[in-house]
């Protein structure tokens, strides 16, 4: 169901922008979820995480999963699109993407960190 104004806008689709995801709609607030690379962020490369409480160790792609159908049980919506503007007007934020605008209450940015590369010989092999 797409909301006219969504009470929070989350960009970044990660674990950070997922825990948004679902602490918002555990407090009754609609939620939308805006990644544009794919749902789990970097963790869903990972072959093994031992650092979250309460999991023990999985594979990151697991506990990503875990994550995102977490949010959407609870009633978050999700959508894969590239951001690309933000803007405010009269306490309503509009965030432009390729494949259209959504209008919130809140937008929380959670854009995560992007993989880069060492620059060292053999690093590809």
């Amino acid at each position: 169901m797409m909301h006219e104004v969504y009470d929070v806008i989350i960009v970044g689709g990660g674990p950070a922008g997922l825990a948004a995801a679902i602490y918002a709609r555990r407090a009754g607030k609609s939620a939308l979820v805006l990644e544009k690379n794919g749902f789990g962020g970097q963790i869903a490369w990972s072959p093994r995480v031992e650092n979250y409480p309460g999991v023990g160790a999985i594979s990151g792609a697991e506990l990503s999963d875990r994550m995102f159908s977490q949010a959407l049980e609870l009633g978050a919506e999700a959508e894969l699109t590239e951001v690309t503007g933000l803007s405010a007007e009269n306490g309503v934020w509009t965030v432009e993407s390729t494949d259209g605008s959504y209008r919130g209450k809140t937008v929380i940015l959670a854009t995560g960190a992007k993989h880069r590369k060492l620059g060292i010989e053999r690093e590809d092999e």
